[in-house]
């Protein structure tokens, strides 16, 4: 019976679970596939190695045994994890790496300014004549699009019939702005029409988009205008066809990538590219497109704005109709001809200031920016708009006041809801905020003992509005 039992005793042990090759990774930080790829080409070129040199060795036993230990690393989308099959030893390794890898990015805030300043310039002189009367005398006339010839009107305001076209009436496309003159006689014979106009306009456009970014990743911004291009096709029987072809585009695009360095610098690569329609859409051909692209990588520290500027376009257009010979005679000439001048000045500025979101600080600097950006948009949209993306936001509240610090920049917002009923210190002592503007002979009838301006108030402070349980200098 005793042998019975020790032999029972022996058998009813914990049997010990066997090792797992198989473990899971939960990630914080990083996105799983992005670094399961990566990870994984690590590992095997790293194997691949093992086994070259165990080859060179001449370790053909441990060549063997490595090739039954390959690591695989894959990711499982859903909780953003890894799965991997490792030796004990090689899942030590895995994991202090992992753990080197896992940790949280610093962030760029990239805020931007896009102004493009753009002059025309158009002045326009021109003069048409015409000389005719009846059908069996000379006629001669002029014409540069300003007027249009027609056959003279009987007593009722009706079109001739004779077909002699011995009348000039200003153009039916009503471009005759600025001033339209002319010469009128009972027969025309001598007609006169001068059309003289200049124009001018300026634009500035500012687009101010700000983007956040992790370190090391790219981000686009994309504004753009699409225009749809029509279609033309010849139906037998029915003539020309037209319908929708595509959408042309024309705007802004800006790429930008930021990587931090050492010293609070950081390494902006820039790709920045503005288009623009230069006219209109001609049957099934797209409207003319006019593409301005910068490109740069620059290194800058934290905070610094960056500057693109000199992008200029200066067109200038000159534009004459003219009859040859007449129009060249000195001074007389300009009778025979008109004259049209444009220039078209435009010139884009582009600032770009990045500033390094430090996860340590919990990105305290990002809300303050995004309560002064708050502030902006309720000056502009209204504060109950705003308060639909954030309805704790409220302008309202005396702790929205916004510190300036040097060289302009935030410092950051003072909280003013702990203060005290503000205080007044005058030359008779300390005045309260509803005693403001009142005759001091009321407040301190007792003129031989006023109150003393340097005496402390244990409740009041002096000449200063400080926090409770704050103490003055």
């Amino acid at each position: 019976m005793e042998k019975i039992l020790d032999l029972i005793a022996e058998l009813d042990t914990t049997i010990a679970e066997p090792e797992t090759n198989y473990r899971i990774y939960q990630l914080q930080n990083i996105d799983a596939e992005e670094l399961a790829d990566e990870l994984e080409q690590f590992l095997t070129r790293a194997h691949q190695e093992e086994q070259s040199q165990a080859t060179r060795s001449g370790n053909s036993g441990s060549v063997a045994a490595q090739s039954l230990q390959k690591t695989i690393v894959k990711a499982q989308v859903s909780t953003n994890s890894l799965l991997v099959m490792a030796t004990r030893t090689k899942w030590a390794e895995i994991e202090r790496l992992l753990g080197q890898l896992d940790i949280r990015q610093k962030q760029v805030l990239i805020e931007t300014a896009l102004i493009e300043v753009s002059e025309d310039f158009t002045k326009e002189l021109g003069f048409e004549l015409a000389a005719m009367d009846s059908e069996d005398r000379p006629f001669g006339f002029t014409s540069f699009g300003m007027s249009d010839l027609v056959d003279r009107l009987d007593a009722d305001g009706n079109e001739g019939t004779d077909g002699f076209l011995d009348t000039r009436v200003l153009s039916e496309d009503g471009s005759y702005g600025g001033m339209t003159a002319g010469i009128l006689g009972d027969n025309f014979g001598i007609p006169l029409l001068l059309r003289a106009a200049r124009n001018s306009s300026n634009a500035n456009i500012l687009s101010k988009p700000s983007i956040l970014v992790s370190n090391n990743q790219g981000a686009s911004m994309i504004s753009q205008d699409e225009v749809p291009v029509a279609t033309q096709s010849a139906v037998q029987g029915a003539g020309i066809s037209t319908g929708f072809s595509e959408y042309q585009t024309a705007g802004i695009t800006l790429n930008i990538s930021p990587s931090i360095s050492a010293n609070h610098y950081l390494r902006l690569y820039v790709h920045l590219s503005i288009s623009s329609f230069g006219g209109a859409a001609s049957g099934d051909l797209p409207p003319p497109r006019i593409t301005r692209e910068v490109e740069t990588t620059v290194h800058l520290p934290d905070g610094a704005t960056m500057v693109i500027g000199g992008i200029v376009r200066d067109d200038m257009l000159e534009d004459s109709d003219a009859i040859p010979w007449l129009s060249d005679i000195p001074i007389v000439g300009a009778l025979f001809r008109k004259d049209t001048s444009t220039n078209t000045k435009t010139t884009l500025f582009f600032f770009c200031t990045p500033r390094i979101l430090h996860p340590e600080d919990e990105f305290d600097g990002l809300r303050d920016l995004s309560d002064q950006a708050k502030g902006r948009a309720a000056e502009i949209i209204g504060l109950n708009r705003v308060q639909i993306i954030d309805p704790a936001y409220d302008t309202q509240d005396p702790a929205d006041f916004i510190l300036e610090g040097a060289n302009g920049e935030s410092a950051g917002i003072l909280n003013l809801s702990s203060f005290e009923s503000p205080t007044f210190l005058s030359t008779q002592g300390v005045v309260e905020a509803n005693h403001v503007g009142v005759d001091s002979r009321d407040l301190f009838p007792d003129e031989e003992n006023p109150p003393s301006a340097l005496e402390e108030d244990a409740d009041a402070p002096l000449g200063r509005n400080l926090p409770e349980g704050a103490v003055g200098p």
